[in-house]
C-alpha cells in the first residue's frame, strides 16, 4: 500500500514539520510513503526517515502555482498511489484536480491547517476550493475550531470533517531540548528570565504586538526576548525594537532546526498570533516543560491549553493583556512535569494511529 503526501516545500513553517513527523510515523511494514513536493528543498528534509521516498516535481513554489498540475497529474497517472494526502489550500486543490485529470483511483485525504479567514485567495479560487473539497474522500481538520469554521465556509457537513490533532514526536523534542544553546549567553544561570517566541516573521504571528508587550514587561522588571524564525516582517520588528528602546534586550535569532533547546531553558513561551489552525509550537513548548502564554486566537490555543488550565490566554491584539499575563507567569510558573503531561496527549502515535485507520478504511472500503 502506498501513501503519497503532497506539499509545497520543506522550508520554514509548522505544516512542513508536522508532515515530516506524520510521514516518519506512518512509513513502515505495509505502508510505503512518498513525499511529493513542488520543490524538494528545505531543512525539514533532513529529518525524514530514509525509508520515505522524496519526489521533486520541480515547479514554482507558490502554493497556488498552476505549474504544479501537469507534473502532479503525470505522477498520479504513473504511480497511482492508493491514497494521496495533502495539506493547505493550494496543494489540496491541486491534488483534487490532478486526480480527476489523471483518472486515478487514488483515494484523497485533504487536511486543513489554518483559519478560513486567514487565506488571502481570490473569490473564484475560494469557490473552486469549496466545490472540490466536497469531492475529497476524507477531510481532516487539525482542531475542532478549524473544523467548525471549515464546515461553515464550504457547506460541508460538520460530521464529515474529522478532527485529528497534529502528531508531536515527544521523544525527539525531549532529546533535542537537552542540546546546549551556543549562540547567546542569555540562558546562563543567574541571567534575567528569557521569553521565547517562534514562527515566521509575518503579519499572522503579530510579533510587533509581542515586542510592544515585552517593552511593557521590561518596564517592570529585567527580562529578555528571543524570537526564532525569519520572514518579511523582520525589518519592521527591528525598527520597532529600536523605537521602543528595547533592541538590546531582543534577539531576532533567525531560523533554527532545533528551537527546543531554547524552549527548555525559557521562562515563558509566548504565542502572539492573530490566527492559527493548531499551533503545534505551543504543544512543543509544553513538551519542553516551558510555561505558555497565548492569544486566544482562532484556532487551537484554547483547545491545547484547555480553556486556560495549562497556560494563560489573552485577547488577540492586546499587548497590555499579553504583558500582564507574561508578568504573572514569570511570578508564578506552573510545574514543568505537569506541562509535559499535557503535551503527551498530543504524542505522535495517537495521530499516526488515527491516520492509519483512516487510510486502511479508504483502501479496504
Amino acid at each position: 500500500m502506498t501513501l503519497a503526501i503532497v506539499f509545497t516545500t520543506m522550508t520554514v513553517g509548522g505544516v512542513g514539520r508536522v508532515l515530516c513527523d506524520l510521514a516518519n510515523g506512518l512509513v513502515g511494514p505495509g505502508l510505503d510513503v512518498e513525499f511529493v513536493l513542488y520543490k524538494a528543498i528545505g531543512p525539514f528534509l533532513d529529518g525524514l526517515d530514509p525509508r520515505v521516498r522524496v519526489v521533486d516535481l520541480g515547479v514554482l513554489r507558490h502554493p497556488w502555482s498552476l505549474f504544479a498540475f501537469p507534473p502532479l497529474t503525470r505522477y498520479l497517472r504513473r504511480r497511482r498511489p492508493d491514497v494521496v494526502l495533502s495539506a493547505v489550500s493550494g496543494p489540496n486543490v491541486a491534488v483534487l484536480l490532478a486526480n480527476r485529470l489523471a483518472r486515478s483511483d487514488s483515494k484523497s485525504i485533504i487536511t486543513y491547517h489554518s483559519s478560513v479567514g486567514s487565506e488571502t485567495i481570490s473569490w473564484p479560487l475560494r469557490r473552486l476550493q469549496d466545490r472540490l473539497y466536497r469531492d475529497a474522500d476524507r477531510v481532516v481538520a487539525v482542531s475542532g475550531g478549524a473544523a467548525d469554521e471549515l464546515a461553515r465556509s464550504t457547506g460541508l457537513a460538520r460530521q464529515d470533517i474529522e478532527v485529528i490533532y497534529n502528531p508531536v514526536d515527544i521523544g525527539r523534542i525531549e532529546a533535542l531540548a537537552r542540546e546546549p544553546v551556543t549562540d547567546t549567553d542569555w540562558f546562563e544561570p543567574g541571567r534575567p528570565p528569557v521569553i521565547v517566541a517562534a514562527g515566521r516573521y509575518a503579519c499572522q504571528k503579530d510579533f510587533e504586538g509581542l515586542v510592544r508587550a515585552f517593552a511593557q514587561v521590561r518596564g517592570r522588571l529585567e527580562a529578555r526576548l528571543v524570537i526564532l524564525g525569519d520572514g518579511p516582517a523582520r525589518p519592521a520588528i527591528e525598527k520597532l525594537t529600536a523605537g521602543l528602546g528595547v533592541a538590546g534586550d531582543v534577539l531576532l535569532a533567525g531560523f533554527t532546526a532545533n528551537p527546543y533547546k531554547y524552549f527548555g531553558r525559557a521562562a515563558v513561551f509566548a504565542l502572539s498570533s492573530r490566527f492559527e489552525g493548531l499551533p503545534t509550537v505551543v504543544i512543543e513548548a509544553l513538551a519542553c516543560g516551558c510555561p505558555v502564554v497565548s492569544t486566544d486566537c482562532p484556532h487551537g490555543p484554547r483547545e491545547i491549553l484547555e480553556d486556560g488550565r495549562w497556560g494563560r490566554l489573552v485577547p488577540v491584539g492586546d499587548p497590555a493583556a499579553l504583558a500582564a499575563a507574561i508578568t504573572e507567569t514569570l511570578a508564578a510558573s506552573p510545574r514543568a512535569d505537569e506541562l509535559k503531561t499535557r503535551a503527551a496527549f498530543f504524542r505522535q502515535d495517537r495521530a499516526v494511529q488515527r491516520y492509519r485507520e483512516l487510510i486502511a478504511g479508504l483502501v479496504n472500503g
